[in-house]
């Protein structure tokens, strides 16, 4: 693919191009010499970030994938943004796909990038240590027990109720048992 460069709505001297790259535009000497200087992108958690200081010398962060979108695509604020192939700093225009909340969990499920999916996780009876189900993903595990207990089905109470799960499948000392069963996961390959 063929790199195509559009000048960013950050300002005028930022470039952004379709492969997710970000140069700064500076106009060197007396007779108006332009020149191009790549620019280094700063990372959040696993997003590529561009870090511009303004008039007041303070830095503000631009998400390179919100830049592409907007200079080559059609950026709408409202949805949220998901790399195809689940590599957070590819920002390639082909790469990007903008989606409504409900949908992120879905793509998120086919790059299996949810809660720990290299892991089945078992409920098993308490006494015989006999699974009972086995979950491929804590929230498929947390939504059966705010089904089969008093808990009121919310999402504080699902995210509660995953981090119990994963707590107690990865770290309980003595005996993993939460909710009324006793947990543990094992690998897929098993």
């Amino acid at each position: 693919m063929e790199e195509i460069w559009k000048v960013t709505d950050i300002d005028e001297k930022y470039e952004v191009s379709n492969l997710g790259r970000v140069c700064h535009r500076l106009i060197k000497g007396p007779n108006g010499e332009v020149r191009y200087r790549m620019m280094n992108t700063a990372k959040t958690g696993n997003y590529k970030i561009l870090r511009i200081r303004n008039k007041d010398d303070k830095y503000i962060a631009y998400p390179v994938q919100v830049q592409v979108l907007k200079a080559f695509g059609e950026y709408d604020p409202n949805k949220r943004i998901v790399h195809k192939d689940g590599n957070n700093s590819n920002n390639a225009i082909d790469n990007l796909l903008q989606v409504t909340s409900k949908e992120v969990a879905e793509t998120l499920k086919k790059q299996n990038k949810m809660h720990h999916s290299k892991l089945l996780i078992e409920r098993c009876d308490i006494e015989t240590r006999e699974v009972l189900e086995t979950y491929v993903y804590y929230s498929d595990a947390a939504r059966f027990i705010l089904e089969h207990s008093d808990y009121e089905q919310n999402q504080k109470n699902m995210i509660r109720v995953i981090n119990n799960i994963r707590y107690t499948v990865t770290r309980a000392k003595r005996l993993p048992v939460k909710y009324g069963y006793y947990w543990r996961s094992r690998s897929r390959e098993d």
